[in-house]
């Protein structure tokens, strides 16, 4: 692009242009197999080129690479030289498996590692849960809940959808009584709450408690009178924890 002296008329300037060349434009077409995928193109710098829907306006003779990603599906990359017209480049992507893990009890805790990392679930209904995940791959769960044997185990995802399914077992537990002694003239009920570690597992009037094996801290709380604290431990045999309340 070349620029001669400018040539005045009055107050107005003209640019007389030399060698002047326009170089034309083709559109390049990305189509995915799946609907709402995403598509990236880059040249030969690397630098994104700008589109849209997967269509693109770019140049002859130039080296192009594209993306397409999707949820759920193998992200897919490619090469294309443009010649000098319109070209269109069919992309099909390959679903990945999913990973559908059914736990029981449906409230238990759930986590899934893949060489000791964290596995986001994509969904969960109830005491399903469902992971993309990765083909040939080994995948490590831990299932819990308090009252419950915690299940581990080894799920290995080849190329196909795999269905686990947990069922927790439930331990064994042992009668807690809370002997409860109130002053005179109080006749409220005390609001008894048992933790195993930072978890309450327990909360009530001090009846109907049964824990598995463990230990255990409480806190004991009545109207009128000082709050009671302490600790105990469940084995094998039902235990009895004294709360002798005072004004």
């Amino acid at each position: 692009l070349k620029f001669e002296h400018p040539y005045s008329y009055g107050s107005h300037y003209s640019v007389k242009l030399k060698n002047f060349t326009v170089s034309p434009l083709y559109t390049l077409t990305i189509a995915p197999d799946q609907t709402d995928a995403t598509v990236t193109l880059k040249d030969k710098e690397g630098k994104a080129v700008s589109g849209s829907n997967g269509v693109f306006a770019v140049k002859a003779a130039a080296d192009y690479t594209y993306t397409v990603t999707k949820k759920g599906y193998e992200p897919a990359t490619g090469k294309v030289t443009m010649s000098a017209e319109n070209q269109t480049v069919n992309v099909a992507l390959a679903k990945l498996p999913v990973i559908t893990l059914t736990v029981s009890p449906a409230d238990a805790t759930v986590k899934l590692t893949k060489n000791g990392s964290a596995v986001s679930h994509d969904t969960k209904n109830g005491g399903e849960y469902k992971y993309i995940a990765a083909k040939n791959t080994a995948y490590t769960y831990t299932v819990s809940k308090f009252g419950y044997e915690t299940a581990t185990g080894t799920i290995n995802v080849a190329t196909a959808d795999v269905n686990k399914t947990v069922t927790l077992t439930e331990l064994a537990k042992q009668t807690v009584t809370f002997h409860i002694t109130k002053p005179d003239g109080v006749t409220a009920a005390p609001t008894v709450t048992v933790m195993s570690g930072k978890d309450a597992v327990y909360t009530g009037s001090g009846t109907n408690c049964a824990l598995p094996a463990g230990d255990y801290t409480y806190t004991a709380k009545l109207d009128g009178c000082d709050d009671l604290s302490g600790s105990f431990t469940v084995a094998a045999a039902a235990v009895t924890v004294n709360l002798p309340f005072a004004k």
